[in-house]
């Protein structure tokens, strides 16, 4: 049957739909100033030495603030495959029928999140794309583990050491994930099978080879000795204290401040599981009651927490209780899994949504774009353990609580969703429109009254303030002299 046919192809379409809509809305800021002025070019120029060893994504960020066309495609085909690839990991054959739900979740991800990648050209192409690229690799990887007989051309043998060699040029800490990743499922096929897979060792060449040229890039040097004032390693603290402070006031903020709605839904996941346990243990309660806790103390508090940082004794507490939740989240699951048939892949989420975060405990800047490829480990988590209990709750409700058409809250959840990203962004964009089109306008004025975006929370740098580094560039796009103050009208 065509899959136009299909009555589930309408949330495939849907979902296309969209991101083609959001995508076309997103307004340049920040760094997308940045790369559109000549200094993008300078650095093109210079093949980006001295500048970070993210090739690929440089290159995407370059036609993406200069060709609005190639920007909006772009994003589109990378949001929407990343959707689909979530569900076909998940959900396998039955993956088009689970996309508004996977479309649901990772739409909940925290507005800081959302900021920095969906919401701004220049983290879009360096953390979504290669993200997108990590679930690529899971799937043929998994094929490649699941297959007794393949056979690949040559030609086929070529474009996945291309694919392989490019994935490593978008983003450092996706590229040390990827390496490993390879490095790990060679050793585990070749343990297993006694012989050697040859696209899973051209894999890791490409990633190999695209390491080094990655990290060749004299960038890195600059940053490991402390001449980088941006990126850096090295501070006057040591390295613990460095990290014990990222933890508290980045990480925690991200993952649990910030995180509630995705944090009640993996709560809600793990006492329905819970609540089906056959046998219940003293310690069962013990392990889940600092994570319940934990969100407790989050949710009364959030507006504290949101408003004050550095400095407060109830983040410090709210950071010790997430960590002491998640420890025990994790030898929860550890512990009454066993007998899941999604146990290890579960183990295997859990290690690469840490794997992905850790390098960030000593390198800075830390922001939301950053924890990104964790939180789609996360909602992968989420989805495994609901699919634990899909059965058991079907048997109740009649019907799959993960079909949106057999379950009109979805359809009507998802709509919600869509509604509530696109109406605030339109009119981010029309804003970003007329505050161009002002100062064209009045550029060879000494002061300039402009408007301020009316969500700016949805984008990272959303203004060009005088106190923006990247106004500068703002400035020079459009032929403004250097000293005109831009002033913002509330």
């Amino acid at each position: 049957m065509n899959i136009l046919k299909k009555k589930s192809t309408y949330q495939l379409v849907a979902v296309f739909i969209f991101f083609l809509c959001l995508s076309s809305l997103i307004p340049l800021t920040g760094d997308d100033w940045t790369w559109k002025s000549s200094r993008g070019m300078e650095r093109f120029y210079k093949f980006f030495d001295n500048y970070n060893g993210r090739y690929i994504s440089n290159l995407l960020e370059i036609g993406s603030t200069r060709i609005s066309l190639f920007r909006i495609l772009l994003m589109t085909f990378f949001s929407t495959v990343l959707i689909v690839f979530i569900s076909i990991i998940i959900f396998e054959k039955r993956w088009m029928n689970r996309l508004f739900v996977v479309l649901c979740l990772v739409m909940v991800l925290p507005l800081s999140v959302f900021a920095q990648t969906f919401g701004w050209t220049a983290g879009y192409v360096n953390y979504v794309t290669s993200v997108v690229l990590i679930l690529l690799f899971l799937l043929i990887y998994r094929y490649i583990l699941r297959s007794t007989e393949y056979d690949l051309s040559v030609a086929l043998l070529l474009m996945l050491f291309l694919i392989s060699y490019s994935s490593a040029l978008f983003v450092e800490h996706v590229t040390l994930y990827l390496l490993f990743l390879s490095l790990c499922v060679n050793i585990y096929y070749i343990y297993i099978n006694k012989l050697i897979s040859k696209p899973l060792i051209i894999s890791f060449v490409g990633f190999f080879l695209g390491s080094i040229t990655m990290f060749s890039n004299s960038a890195y040097i600059s940053i490991f000795i402390g001449e980088d004032d941006y990126r850096t390693v090295k501070s006057d603290e040591g390295f613990i204290e460095r990290a014990i402070d990222i933890y508290i006031y980045q990480m925690n903020y991200h993952f649990n401040v910030n995180n509630v709605i995705l944090m009640a839904v993996l709560l809600i996941a793990i006492l329905i599981f819970f609540y089906y346990m056959k046998d219940k243990k003293l310690i069962d309660y013990i392990l889940l009651t600092p994570f319940i806790s934990n969100f407790i103390i989050v949710l009364i508090n959030n507006h504290s927490l949101s408003e004050f940082r550095r400095g407060s004794d109830l983040y410090l507490i709210s950071s010790i209780t997430f960590i002491l939740g998640i420890s025990g989240l994790i030898i929860f699951i550890l512990k009454n899994f066993r007998e899941q048939s999604n146990y290890y892949s579960i183990i295997f989420y859990m290690c690469s949504a840490i794997f992905l975060t850790l390098p960030f405990l000593v390198i800075t800047p830390y922001g939301g774009r950053c924890a990104f490829g964790s939180f789609i480990f996360i909602i992968i988590i989420i989805l495994e353990i609901y699919k634990n209990i899909g059965k058991k709750l079907s048997q109740n409700y009649k019907g799959n609580l993960l079909e949106w058409n057999n379950n009109k809250v979805i359809f009507i959840l998802t709509f919600s969703i869509m509604v509530s990203y696109l109406y605030p962004i339109y009119y981010n964009k029309m804003t970003e429109l007329d505050r161009n089109q002002i100062v064209i306008n009045e550029k060879s004025k000494n002061e300039i009254h402009l408007p301020l975006l009316p969500y700016p929370n949805f984008h990272q740098m959303p203004d060009p303030k005088e106190d923006v580094y990247m106004t500068q560039f703002y400035k020079k796009l459009y032929g403004v002299d250097k000293d005109t103050k831009f002033i913002f009208d509330k």
